[in-house]
This record gives C-alpha cells, structure tokens and sequence, in this order.
C-alpha cells in the first residue's frame, strides 16, 4: 500500500512539475490567430504556414494561425471580425485599409507602450520620432512595418524617351518645367503623349503635407519652425493655381490622354503615359509592371511624414486573451530573417533558389508568395534577382536622412468638424476630376470651388486644424 501511495505521489509531482515547463500542459496550449492581406488562394498557403507555425511554436511555445484575405476585400472582412467582438491577436491596419486611427477611435486595439517594454529587440528596432508617428491620443497602437517610409516624388518614364529627352526631364525644376518633355515626347509621337497625375501626391515635392487627407482641406509647410506651424487651405494657394493651369494647357497642347480620341490611345506601350508619378523608393523599377524598359528620377528631397510611417502596421486586438505572446511573436517576425523570408516568399528550393547569399530566384510565385510589406521587417528580406543587392540598405538610408516633418507624430482628430469634412469632400468630388483632367474654364472652375469650401465650412476646419496642432506644440515641447 505505501509502495502505491508512493508512486502516485511521485506522480502528482511529476504532473505538476511538467505543468510548470513550457508546452507540457495542454491547457495551456493555445494558438495565435493573425489576419493581414495576402492571397487565400495560393496552392501552398497551408505548407508555409504550417512550417511558419512550427518554427515559432518551438521558439515561443505557441503555435499561429496565419488567415490572409484579398487586399480589396479586407477593411470590410475585418470591420464585421472586430465589430462582431472575435478573439483574435494580431491584424494588420493602415490609414487607408483597416483604417488605424478609426479603430483606436472605436477602442478595437491594445495600446503597446507597456507592452513594448517586455521587447526591448523590437522597441530599438524604430526611433523615437518613428514610434511616436504611431501614437493616438498619447498611445502606441501599432508596430510598423520596416519599409520605405520617407517620402519623395518619382518621375517614372519610358527610357525610350528618357535616353533622348532626359535633360528636358532633369533640368525640370518644377511641375510646371515637365512641359519641355512632355511637348518632346509628342512631338515624336504626336497623339499618344499621355500623363498620369494626382496632384494630391505631388504635394510634398512642394514642401507641403496634408493632415487629413489628400483631398480636404488642411496643409502645412513641413519645414515650418516646430513652434511656429501655420495651417492652411491646399486649394487656396498660387501653387494649386498654377497646376491645375498648367495641367489644362497640357490638355489643350494634346500631352494629356483627356485630349485625345479613346480610340488612339495605345495601352501598355511606352506611348501610353510617359510620365507616371509614384512614391520614390530604392527597387522601385523591379516593382513596376510596364512591358517596356523605363527610368525613374527622384524630385526633390525626403521627408518622414505621419502618414510615411503609419502607411502599414500591425496591431493587437483588444479581444486578444495573449498580448504579452503576441508582442514577443511581433518582435521575432521583424528581427529573425528565417522566419521573414519563410512568410515572404516560401520554402527555400520549392518556391526559391539562393543566387548567392542575399538573392534568390523565384521558381513557383503561384505556390506561394506574400506582399513583403505586410509581415515583418523588409530590410530582413531576400532581394529578388534583378533588384540592386543593396536596395534595402538603400531604402533604410533613405528614411534615416529624411527630413522629419514639423507635423511628425501629430494625429488629427476629426470628430469636431466631421460634418465639415464630409460637406468639403463633396465639395472635391464635384470638382476635383474635371480640373486635374484639364478640362473646361480652369479659372471659374477654381473660384466656384473656393466659393463652396466657404459654404462647406473648409474655415473651420483650418481653425480647428490649427486648434489641434498649436495644442499638440505646446504639450511636446
């Protein structure tokens, strides 16, 4: 009988013994849940992360399940996933899907600043100025991915053209300075010099940033003394004039796909658009999906903005039953190249080969593939043959010597002229498309848009705008 009672109790301490090591009680096993944007559909999704799950299982003690989501359809997947209160860990927002502030608005994410201090690998990873582009009302709520961050104007253009008019290009010192190449380039091929604009992204290469949007009212200088911001209205400015002149006499001049037939334009060729304006980024000619050779110039200099840093991040859910696992899963993927690359572009000799130590080439993008973008740390990542050896060296260099906007870390909050806001977007929508086609009386077309801003409230929303930021001065001196 004591031989028994001796071996049960050697037993329950064995039992408890192995409650206290990592992965030895089942009930405390448990499984992180992660949402981003990927491809649903891609044949080997279940292998990669499966071997994804195992590799931080043995790391961390816990396993993940990966669920990526087309990118068009994921703001609305995860608005209903988050409004239906689903535990889940991990899912991936930005300004423009999954919207970041809004969420934080609506109490959906998990503030990080204690958190961040259990990881200390993926705190030093960002500055300081980096993290606090983050914050929302004080907080950090999201882990931003390692990418270009800084931000610059891209001129991309065929290099037919470029070899032969590039100086036209070079000599440019302004928007208004690209009609010598534009009138070069149709001159050679009349009816088929197109150009595709947005106004709104040229706004820094003017030293200029929006704070709520490209299209609503409310701008400063990002070079405006730190003490001394002045907000403003973008559409109210000589600058917004003198492009959307231009922009018309480009039209009437024939440059401009507005001005010709549909039937004379010739798609995917390098007389379809010979100039495209983009975000400058090291690679950014590998990225392209142009049938035809082009070069690219990057106008005017760099600058680290709000919207630069928090363009992609991931954030914890506030359902989540395990943040502290989550932080420490968040820290592994953006500093352990393995686990980067496995989720970036699969299984090494399945959906990759090594060129040498830091290029690969892809053998089976339909098998797997993921936006290098969404998880992790880009500058962890494999280059793909083609792309310069040093582009992620490149692009870090590049967001460690931009130039901080005044507004770095400044987060508007809207819910004071919401109204305002929404009258001033319809507003633009009225207007907006007719003007950068070029098209129609430019300076009527100006002075009713000005006229209805008033109506619409745009003089409150600079006050307020001013309101906030003078605020925000005062409490980061």
């Amino acid at each position: 009988m004591k031989k028994i009672v001796s071996i049960l109790l050697a037993a329950s301490c064995m039992l408890a013994a192995a409650a206290l090591l990592p992965g030895c009680n089942r009930q405390e096993e448990y499984t992180l849940k992660w949402y981003f944007p990927g491809n649903p559909t891609k044949t080997d999704n279940k292998e990669v992360y499966a071997a994804a799950s195992n590799m931080i299982k043995e790391k961390l003690g816990f396993g993940v399940e990966f669920i990526p989501f087309e990118l068009g359809s994921y703001s609305e997947k995860m608005k209903m996933i988050i409004s239906s209160g689903e535990d889940f860990d991990i899912c991936w927002t930005s300004p423009n899907f999954n919207d970041y502030k809004l969420n934080v608005a609506n109490e959906a994410f998990f503030p990080l600043d204690g958190l961040l201090e259990t990881t200390p690998d993926l705190k030093n990873l960002l500055s300081d100025d980096i993290w606090d582009a983050t914050r929302v009302q004080g907080e950090i709520y999201g882990v931003p991915t390692q990418q270009i961050m800084a931000r610059s104007l891209a001129v991309i253009t065929p290099k037919m053209f470029y070899d032969r008019y590039g100086d036209l290009l070079t000599k440019a010192d302004n928007f208004e300075e690209l009609g010598g190449y534009l009138a070069a380039c149709t001159q050679e091929k009349p009816n088929y010099a197109h150009l595709n604009i947005s106004w709104g992204d040229m706004l820094l290469s003017y030293h200029m940033e929006e704070i709520i949007g490209q299209k609503l009212p409310g701008a400063v200088y990002v070079t405006d003394d730190r003490n001394n911001i002045k907000v403003f209205n973008q559409y109210d400015t000589e600058w917004f004039e003198n492009v959307m002149k231009t922009r018309a006499q480009w039209t009437q001049n024939g440059y401009t796909i507005n001005a010709l037939p549909s039937s004379q334009s010739v798609k995917n060729t390098e007389y379809d658009i010979p100039i495209v304006f983009n975000t400058y980024k090291p690679g950014l000619a590998s990225e392209t999906n142009y049938s035809y050779d082009i070069a690219i110039e990057q106008v005017g200099p760099a600058y680290l903005t709000t919207s630069g840093v928090t363009a992609t991040l991931n954030a914890i859910s506030a359902t989540s039953k395990h943040p502290e696992e989550a932080i420490k899963l968040m820290e592994y993927i953006n500093t352990d190249p393995e686990i980067n690359n496995l989720l970036v572009y699969g299984i090494e000799d399945k959906h990759y080969v090594k060129v040498d130590e830091n290029t690969i080439k892809t053998i089976d993008e339909e098998g797997f593939a993921n936006f290098n973008w969404v998880l992790g740390n880009t500058f962890n990542l494999y280059v793909k043959e083609g792309v310069e050896a040093d582009c992620w060296d490149k692009t870090k260099e590049l967001n460690d010597n931009a130039t901080p906007s005044c507004l770095l870390g400044f987060s508007a909050d809207i819910t004071p002229i919401a109204l305002e806001a929404t009258n001033c977007a319809s507003v633009v929508q009225e207007y907006y498309s007719t003007l950068e086609a070029g098209i129609g009386d430019t300076d009527a077309l100006i002075a009713e848009m000005r006229e209805k801003f008033k109506t619409a409230g745009a003089d409150k929303i600079i006050e307020e705008l001013q309101r906030q930021v003078d605020e925000w001065v005062k409490n980061n001196r």
